[in-house]
């Protein structure tokens, strides 16, 4: 685990604001077509399950584990609480 936090301190212990004022206007401003072709409303998406994404290419690319292994593991935990 603490590989996992070294490799990402720079980004989880900094502030980062975005302004994203633009970036929905654009969204909103496209017309249906555009909006079909070019998929890029970030309000629709799944902050969850993206985060458990996030978690799972963590944990295989730096400390090279079996995916399925740690869902095993995290349904044991929810099972045991």
């Amino acid at each position: 685990m603490i590989k996992i936090e070294e490799g990402y301190d720079y980004f989880r212990m900094r502030n980062w604001i975005y302004d994203d004022k633009e970036y929905i206007a654009v969204c909103d401003s496209l017309n249906e077509h555009d909006k079909e072709e070019f998929y890029m409303d970030l309000r629709k998406i799944d902050i969850h399950k993206e985060g458990r994404n996030y978690q799972h290419g963590l944990a295989k690319y730096f400390l090279h584990e079996d995916i399925p292994a740690i869902d095993s593991g995290l349904r044991q935990v929810v099972q045991m609480n």
